[in-house]
């Protein structure tokens, strides 16, 4: 009964337009988990309600807050379920206060962003200091967060989410920011130590994760890995038991890949865009998604200097973009979409119910009813096209890029979303820049700027125009 309300209050959260109403539904449905058993849904709710107050401009310290509840829970949890013996650090709890900040990892100051980017050993993928980053993140991830001896899959990736939302929160100009970054990159880590254990347990494979860059650069998925995660049930294992909403978690992932790389972490993106590939390709079978995370490790590469590896993810992508089952498969969906919603139009037209559309609003009229993007357990590939489409621009691959933001501008407009629909409109000017093509792009940026567009893309748009 208890959990069935708690379902029932998160379903009115989901469901409400109005803020208060919205964050109340949240607060109720947390608050009615009380007994044990409910434990691991509430700390899902306190992430998402987290990350709601974060899109909605709520105070820091309250969706901090919630965050940190979620990692008490799942800590305190962890404390409970029978762990093999460890020399690492254990599951106790943190004892610093929640607003005191994570000290550098080995009480060295960090170095600043610039610093990194500047460094030869990053540029050039001298193994030493790439393996003592990754042995660091690790470290961090177990001592700072006191989840050493977690083996358990599924709680390392819920406090990987966490962690990753908690330094969004902070902000790149915060101290906590490239902290908790760290701490994130450790449970990747150690997801990945729990599945080669388990690969080395069936006799397929090292027990260790790739020691260097260069390996961990010309990563790909493997037959024995593939069947680890498709056909293993383990909760110490990367599978669908283990990461029920993997769409969810690679999206978790791309916001730590991305923040890696803007500190100059750039090797430590490389577990993390794999264990992306990993999850598209196992748990997704997602061939647009997988081509899309091997251009990503492919311009990684190029930005190492690690040319062989770069040209091996640039073959693995392949000639056709984007991939023809995909495309297929969209189309058959918008086209079937189309017919139920021209048949429901036709009986409401004949019942008088139909009403006209409204124009859209523009961002300044529409500011304060931009819902908080949901991501659901079903790629977008429209999405997917159009970051695909950004990396193409950035690359020179202008045709290729054009087709791609054709297919998800006619995807966005036959499901009516505005959001995805004005950024296509943005990148559609990026390349009507690149291609010399001003007037375009001048039409461009203000049809997108008739759309609700969100402050980044807004600032993209003003920037260009």
């Amino acid at each position: 009964p208890e959990q069935s309300l708690a379902e029932l209050w998160h379903k009115a959260a989901t469901s409400a337009t109005d803020p208060v109403e919205k964050r109340k539904a949240y607060e109720k449905a947390i608050e009615t988990l009380q007994s044990p058993e409910g434990q691991w849904q509430k700390s899902e709710y306190l992430i998402e309600l987290g990350q709601w107050m974060y899109e909605h401009d709520s105070p820091k310290a309250e969706a901090i807050d919630c965050l940190q509840q979620a990692v008490r829970i799942v800590l305190v949890l962890a404390s409970k379920q029978p762990q093999p013996p460890s020399s690492d650090a254990g599951t106790e709890m943190p004892k610093k206060s929640p607003d005191k900040k994570l000290s550098p990892p080995h009480g060295k100051p960090a170095k600043s962003s610039a610093a990194r980017k500047k460094s030869p050993a990053f540029s050039q993928g001298k193994l030493p200091t790439v393996c003592s980053s990754l042995s660091r993140a690790e470290e961090d991830g177990r001592k700072v967060s006191g989840a050493g001896s977690i083996t358990n899959v599924h709680y390392l990736e819920v406090l990987l989410r966490s962690h990753v939302m908690m330094a969004t929160v902070h902000g790149r100009g915060s101290t906590e920011h490239q902290e908790l970054l760290i701490v994130a990159m450790g449970y990747c880590l150690l997801i990945w130590k729990q599945a080669y254990k388990e690969l080395a347990g069936e006799g397929k494979g090292s027990a260790q994760p790739p020691p260097s860059l260069e390996e961990w650069a010309e990563f790909s998925v493997t037959d024995e890995l593939k069947d680890l995660v498709c056909s293993s049930d383990a909760q110490t294992c990367p599978n669908k038991s283990t990461i029920p909403k993997p769409t969810l978690t690679i999206h978790y992932l791309a916001l730590l890949a991305k923040g890696l790389e803007s500190l100059g972490l750039h090797p430590l993106a490389f577990p993390v865009l794999s264990l992306q590939l990993l999850l598209a390709q196992c748990l997704l079978g997602c061939g647009s998604l997988c081509q899309l995370l091997h251009s990503r490790m492919a311009a990684l590469c190029q930005c190492m200097g690690l040319e062989q590896a770069g040209s091996q993810h640039t073959q693995l992508v392949g000639n056709t973009i984007p991939d023809p089952d995909d495309l297929s498969r969209v189309h058959n969906q918008m086209t079937e979409y189309r017919m139920k919603q021209a048949l429901a139009l036709k009986e409401d037209t004949r019942r008088g119910l139909h009403t006209p559309k409204t124009p859209h609003r523009s961002w300044a009229q529409a500011k304060e009813g931009v819902p908080a993007r949901i991501v659901t357990n079903e790629v977008q590939l429209r999405t997917v096209w159009l970051e695909q489409a950004k990396l193409l621009i950035e690359q020179g691959q202008y045709q290729v890029s054009r087709k791609l933001l054709y297919e998800a501008e006619m995807s966005s407009k036959t499901y009516d979303d505005v959001h995805t629909l004005a950024q296509v409109f943005v990148a559609q000017a990026c390349l009507a820049v690149a291609e010399k093509k001003l007037s375009e792009a001048t039409g461009l940026l203000e049809k997108a700027q008739g759309f609700p567009l969100e402050l980044v893309d807004w600032l993209e748009s003003m920037l260009l125009l």
